[in-house]
């Protein structure tokens, strides 16, 4: 549910495979089948202070950027670029890094004093003017709090702008999901089925 792709963005049709938990969601193991989806883009920008950071909440809380579906069947699936010489991190649950090693030790700090290199993106990962951008992030109903962590690391501020394209997905569900799952393998390699996984199985079990 959180990568870099190059692959197309789910389109009407199409089936989705929640694979894993997906937590207090209700997604868990079920297949939906995309009745229609709707594009558009997005943008939010911040003046980050030199050394330091500031947070892009996508969730619905106050202050936040409401770009979590309310309706248990939507699914927005973001595609994120970013303009601006500042490092940009994924924190999910929003307490924690999404990306890091194993060893002990070797995750960044939660101020980013210490291994401010393990694990951000930028500019160059996630160009601003991709088509679509490259960042995937999923986002459903009661999902845990994603939280998007800009660094400057530099002697002077630095702005960071942040371009989502925003494709709203309604989506129905499959009741024999079995039947779907059973054929995953034909049907991704024909472009027909995107499996999105709990994001605790792509940081094996983080957070549980």
């Amino acid at each position: 549910m959180i990568k870099l792709s190059f692959e197309p963005l789910v389109n009407t049709g199409m089936y989705v495979y929640f694979k894993g938990g997906w937590g207090e969601t209700g997604k868990g193991e079920k297949v939906y089948r995309v009745r229609s989806v709707q594009r558009f883009s997005r943008y939010a920008s911040k003046i980050i202070k030199r050394w330091s950071y500031d947070d892009f909440d996508l969730s619905n809380a106050s202050g936040g950027l409401g770009m979590y579906p309310e309706n248990m069947l939507s699914m927005y699936e973001l595609a994120i670029g970013m303009k601006g010489d500042t490092l940009l991190y994924v924190r999910l649950p929003s307490t924690r890094y999404f990306n890091m090693l194993e060893k002990s030790g070797f995750e960044p700090a939660e101020d980013l004093s210490e291994n401010k290199y393990v694990g951000p993106y930028t500019k160059a990962d996630i160009p601003f003017d991709a088509n679509p951008p490259v960042l995937r992030i999923v986002t459903v109903k009661n999902l845990d709090t994603i939280v998007l962590r800009a660094y400057a690391d530099s002697f002077e501020d630095e702005k960071t702008v942040l371009r989502f394209v925003v494709n709203r997905c309604r989506l129905e569900e499959i009741k024999d999901a079995d039947a779907i799952k059973a054929k995953a393998s034909e049907l991704q390699a024909e472009g027909r089925l995107k499996i999105i996984e709990d994001w605790r199985i792509i940081a094996g079990g983080a957070g549980e």
